[in-house]
């Protein structure tokens, strides 16, 4: 079974850099088998950008019979009744801080999944570092958005009730957002929101560092009266500048998720 090795780059990678050259690495075998594409940035030097790295098989869909449709079915159709209560809820997850500069992706799905109470380590989500398991971070010095965080998740949560869907987020899909934000949180699960964010464009409170920063955090809550969720970001306590939590508008967090993608 051969694996793709891993490129180290130095210091400071949440991941902050310029982003320049698409390249595709190939096809390879991860730890359940299964074929992962894998496509990331590279900087002027030709060098991965480790935390834009992709896995782009094409994500599971959700299924008609899964309970988490059917609930979203049902909500949007309360939702749309002139008696319907304001949606509101909170699921309010214990935020932990990442352990080093490439642990975005674990520390949010350990807080996640310490909420629908199973107790898993950054480390242990992090997976091994000779070849690509659970979230596949310590592989790579960054853990790949797409299916494989989806796929971490449920391996995790097997034979509960929940089950995670990977969607890959148009700019401006704010009411494709919303709904599934909806749905997840109201069926009773926070959502691990991968972003990638850029000069010139939206920043989430804490993230102007002057560069492109792809980073993953947790959306635990909404209020769809005021139209805004609740970030939770693991970089609080990390990197200086970062806040613990924030409250950010459905049309900005559409626009931080736009060309990334959430598990929901």
């Amino acid at each position: 079974m051969k694996y793709l090795k891993r490129v180290t780059l130095g210091a400071f990678c949440t991941c902050l850099s310029c982003s320049f050259a698409l390249s595709i690495v190939r096809a390879e075998e991860n730890s359940s088998g299964d074929e992962s594409q894998i496509e990331y940035v590279t900087d002027e030097n030709g060098n991965k950008i480790l935390d834009s790295i992709k896995d782009v098989r094409e994500p599971e869909v959700i299924s008609r019979d899964d309970p988490k449709y059917q609930y979203g079915l049902k909500l949007q159709e309360e939702q749309k009744k002139k008696s319907a209560s304001p949606f509101v809820v909170y699921r309010t997850v214990t935020h932990q801080t990442q352990k080093n500069r490439f642990y975005c992706g674990p520390a949010s799905a350990s807080m996640i999944l310490g909420y629908l109470g199973y107790n898993y380590s950054q480390d242990a989500l992090a997976g091994r570092s000779d070849r690509p398991t659970m979230l596949e971070t310590n592989f790579y010095e960054g853990t790949p958005a797409g299916q494989s965080v989806a796929s971490a998740l449920n391996s995790v949560l097997s034979g509960s009730r929940f089950k995670f869907y990977w969607v890959w987020h148009n700019y401006t899909d704010v009411s494709g957002f919303k709904n599934n934000a909806m749905t997840a949180l109201g069926y009773g699960n926070p959502i691990m929101a991968n972003t990638v964010e850029s000069p010139g464009d939206v920043y989430l409170q804490g993230h102007n560092t002057g560069a492109d920063l792809y980073h993953f955090g947790v959306v635990d809550g909404m209020n769809d009266v005021a139209g805004i969720v609740r970030y939770i970001d693991p970089a609080y306590g990390y990197f200086n500048g970062f806040v613990k939590s924030q409250t950010v508008s459905y049309d900005n967090m559409s626009k931080a998720l736009g060309g990334r993608g959430y598990a929901w």
